[in-house]
């Protein structure tokens, strides 16, 4: 049987790293922050719950998640809040990205007047990405 893996034994050994650190100094940094009435701990605890749900909080407690292995049996692999915080910076910039492609699509369609002929032209560059070809 293999031994589990998390997604930071799946990276380069540089990048988790460097991923690892980028969390640490983000809690250092909130720890410093003014008004926040929660430990840094709990904050990113939070949200993670938030991107992640329930079972996200409950993987950070157990402290692994649960899974069905190769014979039928119930794998624990390892969850630990260094992982957490590499995916949190993930579940960020996806965010964020989202929050970008949406403000733009919002841009152009208020001012789909002045820059197309039709509102389905000015939106037609988000359209085609929407588009499930078979």
């Amino acid at each position: 049987m293999t031994k589990s893996k998390s997604l930071l034994d799946l990276m380069d050994a540089d990048d988790a790293k460097r991923a690892i650190e980028r969390g640490q100094k983000r809690i250092s940094k909130q720890r410093t922050r003014k008004g926040l009435d929660v430990s840094p701990e709990i904050y990113t605890v939070a949200e993670f719950g938030y991107y992640f749900g329930w079972e996200g909080v409950l993987a950070i407690r157990r402290g692994y998640i649960e899974k069905v292995g190769p014979d039928g049996s119930i794998v624990k692999d390892p969850f630990l809040l260094d992982e957490a915080l590499v995916l949190l910076e993930g579940a960020r910039k996806v965010w964020y990205s989202k929050l970008t492609e949406q403000t733009h699509s919002t841009m152009i369609g208020n001012s789909f007047r002045s820059s197309s002929k039709s509102f389905d032209g000015a939106i037609s560059q988000f359209t085609e990405r929407a588009t499930v070809k078979e």
